[in-house]
């Protein structure tokens, strides 16, 4: 019955999925965007109901999981679908559930009862996995689902698939690994450049007969030729306009395009520039359509509000087919461009790369336009995983025979470059999972010690370290014969060279070559992180000055530069600092959003030394002076060993030799801590995070105390001291909108252009927010002894938009002068929403509880509330009733 709705031919891949469900195996299929790998989820869904039990849905996004709910209730009837997300709670009891991965995970540490029904978890996505900030939630998922519920895991093409699999086998007893290669639609790809020569814009293909085309690497930037003669020649090529670029695409048929710029505001800045053109891709026919389609998706914002979301001008460019995609729309808009494009409405769509994960957008062609991106503090080479994401959207199955995806020209990056990308394969998924204090929680509620450490070496993180561990082993033992036979090498019969070294070290003089101690790692500034702690011998301070590395780089002539921020907020610069009078003490988590130039983060990162202050090391200013400029302590023992050991004949084969063994032993020392990190287990972090529970009394003796039940029902990044200011009774006497403005501080994170001046709404909540971050303080002294990561500040810079909002303020009046985008508006607004749902069902003080409640009531309003909602396509569902094929062929990256 199910394959005769498929509607084509399946692929053996599906085929070999279909049977090792049908032998009751749980399944990793791993497969490019648009071959079908939603439709084994269906197959494994439809079995499991035949059986009498439940299946739930996974998905990374609420977008995605309301997108997947339309598409079910299309594929199996709406009464046998339900939708649990953050926003939405539509029936939860149906045989089939979509809902959020953190749903799920909260279901699994709640002991809900519905767990006894399910047969069949789908997670979908499951590369999400190595989300840096959720990541973690999926391996939570996976470690605990009772082993009776089946697991689908769908991925994209990741290049240790296996290695996956083996994991999840390891843990649950049944995985195996269906892996497809093979794109279902031919992708090829494409190079744009001006030729200024010519005067034209040139679409070059990259590869010729499986080799990268030479005709591109001739229109390479004069000053990224390795050619040194060629450096100073004219530049032959130029970048496109995105005009032309699109011109030149729709002059091949290469449209529906999704126009890729890491910016938001360029994305916005070249719908303007495309729309000003002149440049229409839709007929009146069509323009009618996206009309209804946007009066459906925006018939819950009030005119006021739509007027200042710039309504009119996004309209207009819709309407000519051309449209921005990114984060900082609010999601009707995004949902409306998403619909349009789906019907091939609107041809060019520019987006951020948010776009290459989770909804349904594929094209013909994808363009990139910059193959560099920055990431906060510089400007990185795409990896190979994520071009192969961004042009996994290039190509519908069913409707292109080809996928383009297009590169343009920059002066920045070289065609090897681009070349290089589009041939490489290497995707692997990663681990980002460690112990959280909520985590902490629900597992001592959950399991007895030795269940608990079971089950942290169980994570996926700890497979990957103990594997790595052999092969670092193994560098190691080659590293120390070679330093063996480079001491030997250095060896010298006119005196001792290595006491040589540390006489010089001990005068301070630039010395020829340092001893590697061995107790203090020798530190090289071109391995310096941002983060890492350091200790500075400054020849005049008691105790050794602390510095935490804000930025590392290296200048045009291959020196390094080193900026660090000291103990009392001042830079310094390291560049011309001898490495010996440094060690390197510890390291910290910098915090986020990284903004180095910004003097306020500066200071906050001089807090960060205050745990690694001792009788050794302090937090005063360095007295830290240029080499040349200090004193030089004369050591006639040490002038008389130089002078003997110039004598030599071969005395600078034996320096060389030396420094050989020094930068050896730099490296062994750096893969010997990455050993010490490794083997210094999660159990041994999750041990640490109870003690500092343990102090704060959320547990004892392996019980939770009644706050402790109340933190792990507390699911936010700043789960802890959200806690401990709800504890101390920071919540109690605040009005709905100042307790919203509070807690905002626990769910808002700045992107770094947006930041200013908090500016907090009363004096009432500015009092509660500086105890707050006397809180933070003592408890990152405590996360910093403990070696954990720290928990970031409070950041008060929505608690005035969120204020006004609950108050019920008019959202003009709301956003005003601040430069929010109203989609990062909605966002947060949502993120500290699900925050007071949580805090007004588990806060300890009734009062605390009415004025959450009413807070949730009155921020779930306006264009708030219109971007929760759900939308049935309804030509949509007319052409799947029935079918399977187009939910099939329906999945995201």
């Amino acid at each position: 019955m199910f394959l005769s709705q498929v509607g084509f031919e399946l692929d053996d891949f599906q085929l070999s999925a279909f049977d090792l469900i049908d032998r009751g195996e749980s399944v990793l299929v791993a497969a490019p965007t648009g071959s079908g790998k939603t439709l084994v989820g269906l197959y494994a869904i439809g079995r499991v109901l035949t059986q009498g039990a439940k299946a739930y849905y996974t998905t990374p996004l609420k977008a995605l999981s309301n997108q997947k709910y339309v598409e079910f209730c299309s594929a199996f009837g709406s009464s046998s679908v339900g939708l649990l997300t953050g926003d939405n709670s539509i029936r939860p009891d149906a045989d089939i559930v979509v809902m959020t991965t953190e749903v799920l995970r909260n279901m699994l540490y709640a002991g809900s009862s519905e767990i006894d029904k399910l047969g069949l978890v789908v997670l979908d996505e499951v590369h999400y996995l190595q989300n840096p900030y959720r990541g973690g939630v999926w391996e939570e998922v996976i470690i605990h689902l009772p082993p009776a519920v089946s697991l689908v895991c769908l991925s994209a093409t990741v290049s240790n698939a296996e290695e996956f699999a083996s994991w999840m086998k390891t843990v649950r007893g049944s995985m195996e690994a269906v892996i497809e290669e093979r794109r279902p639609v031919e992708l090829k790809h494409l190079y744009i450049v001006g030729d200024k020569r010519s005067g034209t814009t040139e679409l070059l293909p990259t590869f010729v007969e499986g080799k990268p085309n030479p005709e591109g690497q001739a229109f390479d930037a004069p000053w990224l030729s390795e050619e040194v003669f060629r450096r100073r020649s004219r530049p032959r090529a130029y970048p496109p306009s995105r005009v032309d670029v699109l011109a030149k695409l729709a002059s091949v048929e290469a449209l529906p395009a999704i126009y890729f710029i890491f910016s938001r505001n360029g994305c916005d800045e070249a719908v303007r520039s495309v729309k000003l053109s002149g440049l229409r891709f839709t007929n009146q026919a069509e323009r009618n359509e996206i009309r209804a389609i946007v009066a459906e998706r925006t018939q819950n914002i009030d005119a006021a509000d739509l007027e200042v979301l710039g309504f009119d001008a996004w309209l207009g460019a819709l309407e000519a087919g051309i449209a921005a995609h990114h984060a900082g729309m609010v999601p009707p808009f995004r949902e409306a461009v998403e619909a349009c494009f789906e019907r091939s409405l609107v041809r060019v769509v520019f987006a951020t790369e948010t776009l290459s994960l989770g909804v349904n957008m594929p094209a013909r062609s994808v363009v990139i336009e910059k193959l560099t991106k920055f990431n906060g503090e510089h400007h990185d080479l795409l990896s190979p995983g994520e071009y192969t994401q961004l042009a996994g959207r290039a190509g519908r199955r069913g409707i292109d025979d080809v996928g383009h995806c297009v590169v343009v020209w920059s002066p920045a990056t070289t065609f090897s470059q681009a070349a290089s990308l589009a041939s490489t394969r290497s995707y692997p998924i990663t681990s980002s999972f460690r112990p959280n204090y909520n985590m902490a929680t629900n597992l001592v509620k959950g399991f007895a010690p030795d269940t608990v450490r079971h089950l942290l070496n169980l994570s996926f993180a700890q497979f990957r370290s103990d594997s790595e561990v052999v092969e670092i082993e193994a560098e190691l033992a080659r590293l120390r014969r070679r330093i063996d036979e480079a001491r030997r090498e250095a060896e010298c019969g006119f005196g001792d060279i290595w006491e040589y070294l540390e006489r010089k070290v001990k005068t301070h003089q630039p010395p020829l070559v340092s001893q590697q101690s061995t107790t203090i790692p020798q530190v090289r500034l071109d391995r310096l992180r941002p983060g890492d702690v350091l200790a500075v011998d400054d020849g005049h301070s008691a105790k050794w000055p602390l510095m935490v590395v804000l930025s590392t780089g290296v200048r045009s002539n291959q020196r390094v530069k080193v900026l660090a921020v000291s103990g009392v907020g001042r830079v310094h610069r390291l560049s011309g600092v001898h490495e010996e009078l440094l060690q390197v003490v510890g390291s910290v988590v910098l915090p986020r959003p990284y903004a180095p130039s910004d003097g306020a983060y500066k200071k906050k990162l001089s807090g960060l030394l205050t745990p690694f202050a001792s009788p050794v090391y302090s937090l005063v200013e360095p007295k830290i002076e240029k080499p040349h400029k200090r004193r030089l302590v004369v050591d006639e023992a040490l002038l008389e060993l130089e002078t003997n050991l110039q004598e030599c004949d071969d005395f600078k084969t034996h320096l060389i030799a030396a420094k050989k063994a020094q930068r050896i032993q730099g490296r062994v020392s750096e893969l010997s801590r990455r050993v010490r990190s490794k083997l210094e287990s999660l159990a041994i972090q999750f041990d640490r995070v109870v003690e500092i529970l343990e102090v704060l009394g959320y547990v004892e003796n392996w019980q939770l105390s009644e706050k402790g039940e109340r933190l792990s029902r507390l699911y936010a990044e700043s789960d802890l001291l959200c806690s401990m200011a709800m504890e101390e009774g920071l919540f109690e006497g605040l009005g709905p909108e100042s307790l919203a403005a509070l807690v905002s501080t626990f769910t808002y994170e700045a992107r770094p252009q947006f930041r200013g001046d908090p500016g907090l709404p009363t004096h009432g909540v500015a009092i509660k927010y500086r105890r707050t971050l006397e809180m933070r303080k003592k408890l990152i002294e405590m996360e910093g002894k403990a070696r954990i990561p720290l928990t970031r500040e409070p950041d008060a810079g929505f608690s005035r938009m969120i204020f006004r909002w609950v108050q019920g303020k008019p959202l003009s009046e709301v956003l005003g002068s601040e430069r929010l985008p109203a989609g990062d508006f909605i966002r947060n607004a949502k993120q500290l929403l699900d925050l007071l749902r949580q805090i007004r069902d588990v806060a300890p003080s009734p009062d605390v509880r009415r004025s959450a409640d009413k807070a949730c009531r009155m921020l779930f309003r306006g264009v708030v509330a219109a971007s929760s909602q759900v939308y049935f396509d309804v030509k949509s569902v007319e052409r799947q009733e029935g079918s399977l094929a187009q939910v099939a062929n329906s999945e995201p990256d």
